[in-house]
């Protein structure tokens, strides 16, 4: 029982560390992201991906942050291409890689530059992928298990 209440208090401390770190703007972000602020979701994310603002780096609590932001609306290519780099630095992540490159079409529909450019050097870019997403899917689901690049 003593070792329980051990670990409890020892896990406590260090998870009131890991915040006490935080700078103001990320625990203020961290509040928003929360309720669902897309802005917000990409700012821990990013803040995560490069070990900024008291956050230590972890492409682990980046990833899900930024695919929140993504999933929610910011599809730019600075939230796309950190979902990318979390994904390539991580063979954790490769089982996300289908999540991603539908995100990247959707954002290549609107002209996102990143998003065409590295569905192109796949040869997974699909233009009309809206009219006919089954052939998205089939290229999709084709990638190997894990992707080198």
């Amino acid at each position: 029982m003593k070792k329980i209440i051990v670990t409890i208090i020892v896990s406590l401390t260090l998870m009131s560390a890991l915040f006490a770190d935080m700078s103001p703007e990320v625990k203020n972000a961290l509040k928003a992201a929360k309720n669902g602020n897309p802005t917000a979701q990409a700012l821990i994310g990013l803040a995560y991906y490069g070990g900024r603002d008291g956050c230590v780096q972890s492409f682990e609590k980046a990833y899900p942050w930024l695919l929140k932001s993504a999933k929610n609306g910011m599809r730019e290519s600075f939230v796309l291409s950190h979902l990318a780099g979390c994904i390539f630095a991580s063979e954790s992540f490769q089982s996300y890689t289908k999540e991603f490159f539908i995100l990247a079409h959707e954002a290549a529909a609107d002209g996102d530059s990143f998003s065409i450019g590295i569905l192109k050097d796949l040869k997974l870019f699909r233009p009309n992928y809206k009219k006919n997403p089954e052939d998205l899917r089939k290229a999709i689901n084709s990638l190997p298990p894990t992707l080198k690049f």
